[in-house]
């Protein structure tokens, strides 16, 4: 509902228009409510469908005054239709009721309407001051509510701040969009909030946080009044936060449960499109410590490559390479352990990806590339070790914590490097 040109759309039956449109729109314009009606808006020649289209859809509410004139034509009908199906697409309350009639009209009117019951209603009574007072109320709040970010733009501050290693903004952030939205009973944004704090804590090794956030806030948050793609990104950070804690069989059903919602995984919210992406390699890593076969090594390659085409395909329209910088690192470790030296491009791929958006990934990118080196003997493996010690300690004082390396234990030359990463 923000940035609307208009308060609020006028829908009505042009025989009802001077004995209810044109006292209330005079109260609205007293009172700086801006309308869109018909009359005022359309000039000689304008396309009239896409005229109104045009004004509902830049409109906060829409208003409409149901009388029997109104339910007998088909033209305010299909207005109303097109109103109720682009609330229910927002997800978000915006069709208003204003029902004129006796009350035997007005339930015959409720009748041939199913659509609007469980609304709330106002019954015109010659009342327009009365009506516009409660409209100005509804705005008031809507405004109000209003200049608190939306989900896409609370999400794009914080992971901007994540991915760029500023956590405790992140952080900051990401608490006082969870207390405002449990406050205000957004759950779809309360659990957005509480899925940045889980990525935040664990991402900075502070795993007892997460305990911590789950029990304080879990309960405060009925998951049967979240949608769909937010229970889906609560779950997934779940899932990484027991894969990277080692407690594998909490993961995989958590991974089960999401594949239970979506088979394909594909499953995001507006403003976290990547993922899908780094889903996929989290599976495949998982795949590979549950099963240290050739064959589910084969697998789980295939399953991360999937991950790294479909971020490849969001970076042609969100510049955040981070996404796909991760998933890179991600499957040249697997080439790695594969003794495969191509992952030494995907090491440099992910370094490049990384250099604006994730310092973390960067060096982790930069400290695989130096095991590599030593793996297949283009480094003496003093050097490497030095290298990787050095980067280490980088990580270590820009406040990053290395990553879990645990599917690396099957591989020989981690051996050598497990006292500076283990």
């Amino acid at each position: 509902m923000m940035n609307s040109a208009f308060d609020v759309f006028i829908s009505h039956a042009s025989e009802d228009r001077e004995r209810i449109v044109h006292p209330l729109t005079q109260e609205l314009a007293g009172r700086g409510i801006s309308f869109w009606v018909d009359t005022a808006e359309f000039e000689w020649g304008d396309d009239l469908v896409r005229g109104i289209n045009d004004g509902m859809s830049r409109s906060t509410y829409t208003l409409v005054i149901l009388t029997s004139n109104f339910v007998m034509k088909a033209w305010p009908r299909r207005e109303f239709t097109s109103a109720l199906s682009v609330e229910i697409s927002k997800d978000e309350a915006r069709v208003l009721p204003l029902f004129a009639g006796s009350e035997e009209e007005i339930e015959e009117m409720r009748r041939q309407l199913p659509l609007i019951h469980g609304k709330l209603f106002v019954q015109w009574q010659d009342n327009a001051a009365e009506v516009a007072d409660k409209l100005e109320k509804l705005l008031g709040r809507t405004k109000r509510l209003s200049a608190f970010r939306s989900i896409a733009d609370e999400e794009y501050a914080i992971s901007t701040a994540f991915w760029a290693g500023r956590y405790s903004e992140a952080a900051s952030s990401a608490q006082t969009s969870l207390e405002i939205a449990i406050r205000r009973e957004d759950f779809n944004l309360a659990a957005l909030s509480l899925s940045n704090l889980i990525l935040i804590s664990r991402s900075r090794s502070r795993f007892g946080d997460v305990i911590t956030l789950m029990r304080r806030y879990f309960p405060a948050i009925p998951m049967r009044k979240i949608s769909k793609e937010y229970r889906y990104r609560l779950m997934k950070e779940l899932f990484v936060y027991y894969h990277e804690t080692n407690r594998f069989n909490q993961a995989l059903s958590y991974l089960e449960r999401m594949e239970g919602m979506d088979s394909d995984l594909m499953i995001y919210t507006p403003s976290d499109d990547w993922l899908p992406g780094t889903i996929r390699w989290r599976k495949a890593h998982l795949s590979w410590i549950k099963d240290g076969s050739k064959v589910s090594l084969a697998n789980s390659i295939a399953v991360a490559q999937e991950g790294v085409s479909y971020l490849r395909e969001v970076l042609r329209t969100n510049p955040n390479a981070a996404g796909l910088a991760s998933a890179s690192l991600n499957v040249g470790w697997l080439y790695f352990i594969d003794s495969n030296p191509i992952c030494m491009d995907y090491f440099d791929q992910a370094i490049s990806l990384a250099m604006s958006y994730s310092p973390r990934t960067r060096k982790e990118a930069e400290i695989a590339r130096e095991m590599a080196h030593a793996k297949f003997r283009l480094k003496h493996p003093r050097n490497s070790l030095l290298a990787v010690a050095s980067l280490t300690s980088e990580l270590l004082q820009e406040g990053h914590t290395p990553r879990n390396y645990k599917f690396l234990e099957r591989d020989p030359t981690w051996k050598q490097f497990e006292v500076f990463l283990g």
